[in-house]
């Protein structure tokens, strides 16, 4: 069995990207040839020895605050003896150290192996000045690029512009990724002062003509030293005029409706041989090993473009290699074998032969995901998770099912589950067998090349989720839920699946539907009277009603909320759907109005600064019909000062998520984590997306005390009693640090199983800690078995 060294973090802002990439890798190699070791690079370059498990934070700052305890702080000697004892380095450094060679200089210095190319040649595709002239030296298709830095002359800027008859340009930093720092100009003038902004930042900045063709993303691996290039993907970009020119990092890889990613793209066959075969001359070119990720168009008279080399890509879960690889029928675990296969050959190291496994008999569980409603999203990347989760497992079979808007149900192929959105789901449910066909030589050509078997692509049917839940009848099977709001989490699918006599994880139908309405949830905590539980005054609305008030009525309306709320400061969202789809901190009648018109208009999101406290895109549900207005809780600002936690003290409120989980028929909660939002509310991406939100688990005793933690945990476990929680659940909630009251947000019934959410990092945080896997093996064994016997299905 080979030790692998996992090296993440770094000086960069894509340390988050870095840690998700390094998850990946700590989730899928393949245990039965690899066992890993984590190396973590702080933004100082410093070197510390850390617990993998760690690897299951959202983001770098997760516990960069507490490294010095769960770290061991690494000198060059030392950091090399540890370095040593493993057979291979498989860094995830994006950017800068990591992708600029300074991190495979240093390996090669110490005589590690390592995956990737060698510093030399990272250096030379780090720089975009330099592969934009080996591009043009070597014939191959390349953008016209001026390379300037802050003693560029504007008379420079005014050739280049006039040389290529310029409309519009993209300016982005020389080294550097492909979605931080761009940004575009449409004259001349405004060019020029952008350059001069941008090189007070940058060392050196380059200019592009804007190109408008079609983006292209394709993956290289190298196998048996002969490079491979998989089936690209294009992205497409969704939306109106309001958008940016170009896909930033959000846009492009979180879910979102602004892009799809079509793979293969949509080009015939002879397109697409082009494309792969330029990409494999670039490799060569470059001289390039073990994996690369390509970036550029198609232009109809020149080819593929490459305008990006990534010689670090990035391996989230439904990342480019992964997307592209497993329509070769390859899974993550296969796909980093082949990678890391090559990278142990060219070192001579054997890699561990794979031994023929006797696999048991699995009990089957049914993973159900999606939905009609705003949270859909999340759903894809819980339901995915799971799934990927539970194929670890020595007892459970995974099997995937997607819910779609109209409430059919399908069963996904492994490369359908890794779709960026559930409407690149739809779309390929709709048109994947289409789009597939015409490539089929290529896939077996490609299969050839990799020395694996051609994979088989088949339809599946569609059932209604009444006909699923048929299906499933007088199986011994279980259902995991993982639908988020909607008739996922309001006791509908519950309803459905008693009726049938189908287990399924997660509480019954009644406290299901009150925990959905949250209005309901708190007029019932309101009726115990718990001495620690502070309730928040709410109004409900109806959103048709809101929709139609004029600005005038909505100056009324904003009145009356005032005086009844007892605030200026006032919180607006759904009263059933997710807990954070509509939210939006609205400080004036006309802002209650600008929210009223949307709804109006029946937008599907409110575009970024609609709002005072509002930066980035919301997503508008389209389903609740009921809505809340509360007034706004302001928190107190927790920051990070050089790795230390910080509060400055205003009212004495914080915002924290809680896990808990039921043992033995009592509540237990686990050590709740502390939310640090960008802004005023908390988004999407915050909570369960990798990279982005910051969650610091266990809570520092310099900002939450142990005696009011565990007082806090034990109202926490109350509430969950006094709701009916069964298995476990998810609570947000507002804590005053000093006084140890609590202001439940909301109960959530069915949490988010995204691979970076609290979930898992409070799991690990316990004393015996679990992970990822392990926690959804223990729920799943609290309730794999038959319901009732002798089910007659019912009505619901």
């Amino acid at each position: 069995m080979h030790l692998i060294a996992i090296i993440c973090g770094g000086p960069g802002p894509e340390r988050g990207i870095s840690l998700n990439s390094a998850r990946s890798l700590f989730n899928h190699l393949d245990p039965h040839q690899y066992q890993t070791r984590t190396f973590f690079v702080d933004p100082k370059q410093r070197f510390f020895l850390i617990d993998s498990k760690h690897l299951l934070s959202n983001t770098p700052d997760d516990f960069s605050f507490k490294i010095q305890t769960i770290g061991t702080l690494l000198t060059p000697k030392t950091l090399k003896q540890q370095l040593s004892t493993c057979d291979l380095a498989f860094h995830t450094i994006h950017g800068i150290f990591g992708e600029d060679g300074q991190l495979p200089k240093l390996l090669e210095s110490f005589q590690i192996p390592f995956v990737g190319s060698s510093s030399e040649t990272c250096l030379n595709c780090y720089q975009k000045s330099k592969t934009y002239e080996q591009l043009k030296s070597n014939n191959l298709p390349y953008i016209p690029t001026l390379t300037i830095s802050k003693d560029t002359l504007n008379t420079d800027i005014t050739a280049f512009w006039t040389q290529h008859h310029l409309t519009k340009v993209i300016l982005k930093p020389n080294s550097g990724g492909s979605s931080i720092g761009v940004h575009t100009a449409a004259s001349l003038t405004s060019c020029q002062q952008l350059a001069k902004q941008l090189c007070q930042h940058y060392q050196q900045i380059v200019i592009q003509p804007f190109y408008q063709g079609r983006e292209l993303t394709i993956m290289v691996l190298e196998h048996n030293n002969q490079p491979v290039a998989l089936l690209p993907t294009e992205t497409e970009r969704m939306g109106d005029e309001q958008q940016p020119d170009f896909l930033d990092y959000r846009s492009k890889y979180l879910p979102s409706n602004q892009c799809r990613h079509h793979t293969p793209a949509r080009y015939p066959p002879d397109v697409i041989s082009m494309i792969r075969q330029t990409a494999c001359e670039l490799f060569k070119t470059f001289n390039l090993r073990d994996m690369v990720r390509f970036d550029g168009w198609w232009d109809h008279d020149r080819g593929f473009i490459c305008n990006d080399i990534n010689i670090i890509t990035g391996l989230e879960e439904n990342s480019f290699i992964f997307k592209q690889a497993c329509l070769l029928g390859l899974s993550h675990t296969e796909t980093l074998d082949i990678v890391v296969h090559n990278a142990l050959k060219r070192y001579n190291l054997n890699p561990v032969p794979k031994l023929q496994q006797t696999k048991p008999d699995k009990k089957t569980i049914q993973i159900i995901f999606g939905g009609e409603n705003a949270e859909r999203q999340v759903s894809l990347m819980s339901g995915r998770h799971v799934w990927l989760q539970l194929q670890k497992s020595e007892v459970f079979k995974p099997i995937p099912w997607y819910l779609n808007q109209h409430q059919q149900v399908r069963l996904l192929s492994y490369h359908q589950c890794l779709h960026h959105t559930v409407e690149e789901i739809d779309d390929a449910l709709q048109e994947e067998a289409v789009l597939i066909a015409p490539h089929q030589h290529i896939i077996s050509q490609i299969s050839e090349q990799l020395n694996i078997k051609t994979p088989k692509h088949q339809s599946q049917p569609s059932y209604t989720i009444t006909q699923w839940a048929e299906q499933l009848h007088n199986q011994f099977t279980m259902v995991f839920i993982a639908l988020h709001g909607g008739l996922g989490e309001d006791g509908t699918l519950q309803n459905l699946l008693e009726s049938y006599g189908i287990p399924y994880q997660g509480s019954q139908p009644g406290t299901s539907k009150l925990c959905m309405d949250k209005i309901s949830t708190q007029q019932l905590l309101k009726r115990y009277h718990h001495p620690h539980l502070v309730i928040t005054p709410q109004v409900s609305l109806n959103r048709q009603e809101l929709a139609e008030l004029t600005e005038k009525g909505c100056q009324s309306y904003w009145t009356i909320l005032v005086a009844k709320l007892n605030q200026t400061n006032l919180l607006i969202k759904p009263r059933h759907d997710g807990c954070s789809t509509g939210i939006v901190q609205l400080t004036s009648s006309h802002e209650l109005y600008l929210y009223a018109q949307h709804l109006k208009q029946q937008k599907s999101f409110i575009v970024p600064h609609v709002f005072k406290h509002q930066p980035h895109p919301v997503a508008l549900p389209h389903i609740d019909q009921k809505l809340l207005i509360e007034p706004y809780i302001c928190t107190d600002t927790i920051s990070l000062l050089q790795n230390k936690p910080h509060m400055t003290h205003k009212h004495g409120w914080i915002e924290i998520t809680c896990v808990i989980i039921e043992r033995q028929d009592r509540m237990h909660a686990y050590s709740p984590s502390i939310t640090i939002s960008e802004n005023s509310v908390l988004s999407v991406e915050e909570k369960f997306q990798g990279g982005t939100g910051t969650n610091l688990t266990p809570p520092p005793i310099e900002i939450l005390t142990e005696a009011i933690c565990h007082k806090v945990q034990q109202t926490l476990c109350d509430v969950a009693a006094m709701v009916g929680i069964k298995d476990y659940a998810r609570i947000d909630a507002f804590v005053h640090t000093t006084s140890g009251k609590v202001r439940v947000i909301e109960v959530n019934t069915l949490p988010a199983l995204t691979p970076s959410t609290v979930l898992f990092q409070q799991a690990l945080a316990e004393k015996t800690p679990l992970l990822p896997h392990q926690f959804l093996e223990y729920v799943t064994k609290q309730n794999y078995h038959p319901m009732h016997s002798n089910v007659t299905p019912t009505e619901t």
